[in-house]
């Protein structure tokens, strides 16, 4: 049913609420920064770098910008990490993502970046062994 003239437009759904709050959140200044309940739990990490490991083995590195209570995550300057086995003749790479959104039903764990340490390492010589599925029970 269309809202009569002159009246207000129904009130956004949960799914829009949540967009234009990771917008808000992108486009904040230094006077309104938004906090909520993800954040204050990742607060720590906000405008830092930051490693997110995700359900399905991908490995991804950018400065943490935004999340909200679904644990979507929002990174700057994201790169995906390739980390090849010790038998492959392949390089490991860094794929740039740039702008990315992680979905918070695929983040496994997040943690801070030394970036000193991360810098001082050629990550296209770096071999590992894959990292293992996660097994939802």
């Amino acid at each position: 049913m269309a809202p009569a003239a002159g009246s207000l437009s129904p009130a956004p759904s949960r799914r829009r609420r949540r967009l234009l709050l990771l917008h808000r959140a992108l486009v904040r200044d230094d006077d309104h920064t938004l906090v909520d309940s993800a954040m204050a739990t990742l607060g720590g990490y906000l405008n830092k770098k930051v490693l997110i490991v995700t359900a399905d083995s991908r490995i991804l590195v950018g400065t943490l910008t935004a999340a909200d209570n679904s644990t979507n995550l929002v990174l700057n300057d994201a790169v995906e990490r390739i980390i090849r086995e010790p038998d492959d003749p392949e390089p490991s790479v860094e794929v740039p993502l740039g702008l990315y959104l992680v979905r918070g039903d695929g983040v496994c764990s997040v943690g801070l970046v030394d970036e000193k340490l991360d810098d001082s390492i050629n990550w296209t010589e770096v071999k590992g062994a894959t990292i293992g599925g996660v097994k939802h029970i």
